[in-house]
This record gives structure tokens, sequence and C-alpha cells, in this order.
């Protein structure tokens, strides 16, 4: 591991079925998606959208995320590069042999 340790994940995601909100005729908005980001970067702050699908609301969170400049390649713990993995062929004989 590098002198900086381990990369910690410093934003959060949340995407949730959102019923649609009451008009002032007490009528509710088509059904859809509300996406939450909270991030870290000099304090703590948190916006939220809404999608007509799930993913375009994973789409526009993680969009609201890299407009901030916030990394979203949380899952490299290092620099170091990851081993790679030999392909294997597995050959499946159907029919009478």
């Amino acid at each position: 591991m590098s002198d900086r340790g381990p990369r910690v994940k410093r934003h959060n995601i949340i995407i949730e079925r959102w019923p649609g909100t009451r008009g002032p005729d007490g009528r509710r908005d088509e059904p859809c998606f509300r996406w939450t980001v909270t991030y870290e970067k000099d304090g703590i702050f948190q916006v939220q959208g809404y999608a007509e699908t799930h993913a375009s609301a994973r789409e526009a969170a993680e969009a609201c995320l890299i407009e901030r400049g916030i990394d979203l390649n949380w899952l490299r713990l290092n620099d170091a590069p990851k081993p790679r993995r030999e392909a294997k062929k597995r050959w499946l004989r159907l029919g009478q042999s």
C-alpha cells in the first residue's frame, strides 16, 4: 500500500421510489424515483433530485457528484493494478455423443 493508506469513500447515493407530491388540488404527480446524494468536501452537503426510472436516477446522482469534483472510483483501494485472471473456456456437448 502507499503511504496515503486506503482511499475512503466520502459520499452516499440513495435511490428510492417516490409516490409523487400532492398538488394544491390534492392530486398526486406521477410516481418516480427520488435520488439523494450526500458528500463530504469542505463540509457535508446534500443534493436531491427526481427521475422517471431507477437507471436515470442513478445516472443523475453520479453526474451530480462528478460535477462537484467527487472521485467515484471508491472501489479502488490503492494504485496497484489488479492481477489478471486467466479466462477458462468450458465446452458443453449437447445431444448424443
